[in-house]
């Protein structure tokens, strides 16, 4: 009986711990140059990289 009460728990933990994870990812950063100065006005070109950590 206390192995089925075990597996219960762990099944309904399992799936909170997988509902809290998010699916997207949303991101606000800032525009800076090389000196960590925030750029104002219009920009056409920006280059985007996304790492796999």
């Amino acid at each position: 009986m206390s192995k089925s009460i075990i597996v219960v728990m762990f099944l309904i933990v399992s799936g909170i711990a997988y509902a809290a994870i998010p699916t997207i990812l949303n991101f606000q950063g800032r525009l800076t140059d090389s000196m960590t100065v925030a750029i104002n006005g219009t920009h056409k070109e920006i280059t985007k990289r996304l790492y796999n950590g």
